[in-house]
């Protein structure tokens, strides 16, 4: 195991960033797949806690996604805001296909889809789902979503691939995702440029 000091701040980055990739659509383009992934690695290697990581990252990700519900309500009270206005065509089709087809159920499939499992919760709360329920779907599919990643990043870690080529698959887990956070910001910011640009010459 690590210091305790080292560890507390490991949980507290990856509560953060689970929290704020599941809550606020900014910032959905944080890796949260390959940092539970990552963390599953850590884990195996008695690095840091497995329950408490558990409970951690489960906490940040649900608490994100209610986050995401109560903006979805909140939009919902305010006739004169669209909810076109902060989510693409392409993303709002796919979470209202999910919810069509499956109900509160989607939001475990969700989960396992990046964008889609920021937008997501936020729809269920425009389109006026039963909070209870929201909450006991959002809670399952969060711990679900955890347990799932970081048992890949778990098995990874004692295959015989990942002992052979250790370092190499390391460094891809490392920066795959830092590129990800990169590319998503710069294209967060492009977006944003580019609307305000539009709006002024419009």
């Amino acid at each position: 195991m690590i210091n305790s000091s080292s560890e507390l701040t490991i949980y507290l980055v990856l509560f953060f960033v689970l929290l704020l990739e599941n809550g606020l659509f900014f910032a959905s383009f944080l890796p949260g797949d390959s940092l539970l992934i990552l963390t599953g690695i850590l884990v195996a290697r008695n690095k840091i806690d497995f329950l408490n990581t558990i409970v951690i990252l489960t906490t940040g990700t649900s608490l994100g996604s209610w986050i995401g519900y109560l903006q979805g309500r909140w939009l919902r009270r305010r006739k004169n805001l669209k909810i076109n206005a902060f989510f693409s065509e392409k993303y709002q089709k796919k979470a209202h296909l999910l919810l069509e087809s499956y109900g509160l159920f989607a939001l475990f499939f969700g989960r396992f889809l990046a964008f889609v499992r920021t937008i997501l919760p936020m729809i269920t709360g425009f389109l006026g789902f039963s909070h209870r329920k929201f909450q006991i779907f959002n809670w399952i599919s969060g711990t679900i979503w955890t347990i799932v990643l970081m048992s890949i990043g778990y098995i990874l870690s004692i295959s015989n691939m990942f002992q052979r080529h250790e370092n190499k698959i390391m460094k891809i887990l490392i920066f795959a995702p830092l590129s990800l956070f990169l590319f998503g910001f710069l294209f967060f910011l492009f977006s944003f440029l580019k609307k305000k640009y539009l709006k002024k010459i419009n």
